[in-house]
């Protein structure tokens, strides 16, 4: 969407209804933001209304910041540092809105190892209680937030990203993503035949490729 729209009077809601009612989908992916409007701005809950009522899954996706600097490397190729920084940022500011305890029934999973979340997670935890005295949120438990949000390996999780998510999530919370089709399929079978052959990894390898996807769509 290039702009905010009344989620039940938009004709893309007979299209959502469609998918989920007639042809079986479990969910939607989700932009990180619209326009520069993000998940968790309040004009975004029609729709977390319905994807609650459903139990639906939601996968979010970085897209580019509206405004960005063109003059530095991180402006000009998006895979470097926007991507990472819009997931992040989208988290961040669903959790200043307490998204994931309004809608406790939405299965939302993040994408990329979480990308700076688990840096941010200690960071924000200080901030936000200022952020809170100052009157610019509301007081967030931001641990309590983030253990309910499922995270994908998609990107590059060895050998730092994925040891590091894991400070922040549950290995219960943590399920396979390759990145296909943005991924060229030579990268994405090289990285999973380093994961699988990473020993360190052998008492979660089955619950990321199985098990926590199987909890997730059940």
């Amino acid at each position: 969407m290039s702009r905010i729209v009344d989620f039940h009077a938009h004709p893309v809601t007979d299209v959502f209804r469609k998918a989920m009612d007639q042809l079986g989908a479990v969910g939607v992916k989700l932009s990180s933001n619209s326009n520069g409007v993000y998940l968790g701005d309040k004009r975004f809950d029609p729709l977390m209304k319905e994807l609650n009522r459903r139990k639906a899954l939601a996968i979010i996706h970085p897209c580019r910041a509206r405004l960005r600097p063109d003059n530095v490397i991180t402006g000009k190729v998006a895979a470097i540092y926007e991507y990472p920084a819009d997931t992040t940022r989208v988290v961040l500011n669903m959790i200043a809105n307490q998204v994931m305890t309004r809608y406790p029934d939405i299965e939302f999973v993040v994408p990329h190892n979480g990308s700076f979340l688990p840096y941010m997670a200690s960071r924000f935890s200080g901030v936000s209680g200022i952020l809170a005295s100052l009157g610019i949120m509301e007081q967030v438990d931001v641990r309590a937030e983030l253990s309910k949000l499922y995270f994908d390996i998609t990107g590059d999780p060895e050998p730092v990203q994925l040891d590091m998510l894991r400070m922040i999530a549950d290995d219960s919370y943590i399920v396979y993503g390759s990145g296909f089709p943005h991924s060229p399929t030579k990268v994405i079978i090289k990285k999973k035949n380093h994961f699988d052959n990473n020993q360190k990894y052998n008492v979660i390898r089955e619950k990321i490729y199985i098990e926590n996807a199987c909890n997730l769509c059940r």
